[in-house]
């Protein structure tokens, strides 16, 4: 379920935003990924892209549901990433973490060091669903130590646009503890992230949010 941003594509003539004539051989996943995403921001005149759900890595969040670690995979999601910097000069880039700590992300996703440090913005993932089960502010408390210092976002979690239950109401004490979580770091965080509307595309009631923000400023 995750694209391998080192697989070698086939050949096509078929025409793409980033490659008119179609692909050449030998072109990667990752190069086209970010050549077309380079067009999609250019042509839309967007300010930046969020690279969802660990983007650049094999595997998805559990720790060991990935390949381990090698130099080789390291140095080409190190080789991805520095490209879609360059490519998107001027723009802003947000990474989706893998809601693991930088070790885990490390030894089980292969994730370089360096990798962070082409970051505009990281979010350190604690949606509910996933954070019953894992140790959310091991991982945030992880991503604020990272020296390169991409802007770490906190994860807030009301509601998810593409499920159907509300976290609010299906995991009250969990949405709680993420808002907890963010007033107690609020002076290293550089920001909050959270989906505001539901699958309907209901918002996110505003008595909620200026409810936390009041909690949030104010630090109760």
């Amino acid at each position: 379920g995750m694209f391998d941003i080192r697989g070698k594509l086939q050949p096509d003539n078929f025409g793409y935003a980033s490659s008119p004539e179609g692909i050449s051989d030998g072109t990667t996943c990752g190069s086209f990924l970010v050549d077309q995403a380079k067009r999609y921001l250019d042509d839309l005149a967007f300010d930046g892209i969020l690279y969802d759900n660990q983007l650049g890595t094999r595997g998805r969040w559990h720790d060991g549901d990935g390949p381990g670690y090698s130099p080789a995979e390291a140095t080409a999601i190190e080789t991805f990433l520095a490209y879609s910097q360059r490519s998107f000069a001027g723009k802003q880039l947000m990474w989706f973490d893998s809601y693991n700590n930088v070790d885990v992300e490390r030894a089980t996703f292969s994730f370089p060091l360096e990798g962070y440090s082409h970051f505009d913005y990281l979010i350190a993932s604690g949606f509910c669903v996933m954070s019953r089960t894992k140790p959310y502010t091991d991982d945030l408390a992880s991503k604020l130590q990272i020296q390169s210092h991409p802007k770490i976002l906190a994860t807030l979690d009301y509601v998810d646009p593409w499920y159907t239950y509300n976290s609010m109401s299906n995991y009250p004490a969990c949405s709680r503890q993420l808002e907890q979580t963010a007033i107690d770091n609020r002076f290293k965080i550089d920001g909050l992230m959270f989906f505001a509307n539901d699958e309907r595309g209901s918002l996110i009631p505003q008595s909620l949010i200026e409810s936390f923000a009041a909690r949030f400023f104010d630090g109760r």
